[in-house]
């Protein structure tokens, strides 16, 4: 696909944001993102060969335990520290991109006398089988952002959750669904903690287009810079703490966990 870029932005680490000047472009670049995480470039109903299977399986993380995850394994922590704090053994927690579960991983090792009702949707099915494997107290479904956008209560088993978590799924996404996925969380709880690039969280690159880059310099797979601040602010969460990866990895450049709070009154 040749895109029709606008003006360029370098974070000085050599990566390049690019405002994407044709707005038609900007469902395609998605459409072709998705597919690629749905099917890994797989036709569609051919199967995949066990051992790569075994790969994509052995390579999610074990649990937040990792140097790499820590900042995202500290805000968890002190979720459930509140939790304890306020005298309650059990948390709930609704999560898009939940792989083959390194969530509950993370409370089944760090956390054991936390309760945890669990809902995870996943869009690779191999992933999401092993997680159900794994976890069969939990729920993991099969799904895209679209998909959780129009998720009722009852297909989910209640109606409010403790949390809500996404980890580098949003950045897959362009603004508007990006937002309406945050929008749908929102609707559910009060509490949203995501990892995931932060580069342009304010609109620091653009605020009125779709803000392109690659994953690594030389990378065909092409991620989005969303606006995360500023969506946040809009449907009311007050409170947004942010912890920035410190990395010489070029993939991990401008990546941070924050965690959004809101207060009701």
């Amino acid at each position: 696909m040749s895109l029709q870029i606008g003006n360029t932005w370098d974070d000085g680490y050599g990566r390049t944001y690019m405002e994407l000047a044709n707005p038609k472009q900007t469902g395609e670049v998605y459409v072709q993102q998705r597919e690629f995480w749905r099917r890994r470039l797989n036709p569609e109903g051919a199967e995949f060969p066990e051992e790569y299977l075994k790969d994509v399986i052995s390579n999610q993380t074990p649990d937040y335990g990792k140097p790499s995850h820590a900042a995202l394994a500290t805000f968890l922590n002190d979720l459930v520290a509140e939790r304890m704090n306020s005298r309650a053994a059990d948390i709930s927690v609704i999560e898009i991109g939940a792989a083959n579960g390194p969530t509950p991983r993370h409370f089944q090792r760090f956390h054991p006398d936390i309760k945890l009702t669990y809902f995870g949707m996943e869009v690779f099915p191999a992933l999401m089988q092993d997680g159900q494997e794994q976890f069969p107290e939990h729920r993991f479904v099969l799904g895209t952002a679209e998909d959780f956008i129009e998720l009722a209560p009852e297909a989910m088993g209640q109606e409010k959750f403790d949390a809500f978590m996404a980890s580098l799924v949003l950045c897959m996404m362009p603004t508007e669904l990006a937002y309406k996925v945050l929008s749908k969380a929102s609707e559910m709880t009060d509490t949203i903690l995501c990892r995931d690039y932060l580069t342009n969280k304010g609109g620091e690159v653009s605020r009125t287009k779709a803000v392109l880059f690659e994953m690594a310099p030389g990378h065909s797979h092409l991620l989005f810079a969303n606006q995360f601040e500023l969506m946040l602010r809009s449907l009311g969460f007050s409170r947004i703490d942010y912890i920035f990866e410190e990395s010489a990895g070029a993939d991990l450049r401008g990546m941070g966990t924050f965690l959004a709070q809101r207060t009701r009154s």
